[in-house]
């Protein structure tokens, strides 16, 4: 398969685009099956990958939380079957938005952390909890900032923000060209990843947070406010 869009809103240059890998829960891509003249029946399958555990000392002993055991899920059956037809990729996508104009405003840095405790693991964002009383982040309506979210976890932390979609910028400090706008990025264990953000259409707060569920509900969230 090949690539056509990200989260709905399209990718600049050529249609046919990187192969099928992983898509971060809440993720969205198009994507066109490359089956040439093949016919027959083909599937498609999410497929379980390990995104790390959480193994911590505590009280003499190890802490252990792992990923729930999961099987691969068949997803879609696909039929092919007649006279094939040629029908090309279109050379370029429409509606793909250009990176953001202007100078970056600001740089921060968001540290991914976990933690034990006697109830359990908790998950954290920058050595803190989610507390609904607490804006981890002011920032100013009209301008862009970039944002590197450091993942000093053993467990891979899908990383979403609401409202304000963002480029990727640099992956463990190397420069990359943004492929196109995103509200969710994967962050795996022991990396670091860049986001360029404009905020530019909604003042207000907002929440950025971990997508897999049980690590928000445990503390990795937090607030931004734009004014």
């Amino acid at each position: 398969m090949v690539e056509a869009g990200s989260q709905a809103r399209g990718r600049p240059g050529p249609a046919c685009g990187a192969p099928l890998d992983r898509i971060a829960p809440t993720g969205q891509a198009d994507r066109t099956p490359g089956l040439g003249a093949r016919k027959g029946r083909f599937g498609l399958t999410a497929a379980h990958y390990d995104r790390g555990a959480m193994t911590m000392m505590m009280g003499g002993g190890m802490a252990h939380h792992a990923s729930p055991a999961r099987a691969d899920i068949p997803l879609v059956d696909i039929t092919v079957a007649g006279d094939p037809v040629a029908m090309a990729l279109p050379t370029a996508l429409v509606g793909a938005v250009a990176s953001p104009d202007g100078p970056v405003a600001r740089r921060r840095t968001l540290e991914l952390g976990e933690t034990m405790v006697p109830g359990g693991a908790r998950f954290l964002i920058d050595g803190k909890e989610f507390s609904p009383d607490r804006v981890g982040v002011h920032t100013t309506l009209g301008t862009i900032e970039e944002w590197t979210i450091r993942n000093g976890t053993d467990m891979d932390h899908p990383f979403h923000l609401h409202v304000h979609p963002f480029q990727i910028v640099a992956i463990d400090g190397a420069t990359v060209t943004p492929a196109g706008w995103e509200d969710t990025v994967n962050i795996r264990k022991g990396q670091s990843v860049t986001l360029r953000i404009p905020f530019r259409d909604f003042a207000g707060p907002t929440v950025f947070h971990c997508h897999i569920l049980e690590h928000e509900d445990l503390g990795m969230m937090g607030i931004v406010s734009v004014g």
